[in-house]
């Protein structure tokens, strides 16, 4: 299954039987980092980064998706 840890900053790191990893900062911020080598970043304010492994950036927010 999945194994959770949770460091002394406040991080919550979840690491998924797959090879995806989900970070949850105190801020709010929640990052996820696939095995592919791809990065989801959800920020407090609903904005979204998804970095792909190839150098491409997407970037969500509000008023653009």
């Amino acid at each position: 299954g999945q194994e959770e840890r949770r460091t002394t900053d406040g991080v919550v790191e979840v690491s998924f039987p797959d090879g995806s990893i989900r970070l949850m900062q105190p801020d709010g911020v929640e990052k996820w980092v696939l095995p592919d080598g791809t990065i989801a970043e959800t920020f407090p304010n609903g904005e979204k980064i998804l970095s792909l492994p190839n150098g491409q950036r997407e970037i969500h927010t509000n008023d653009h998706k």
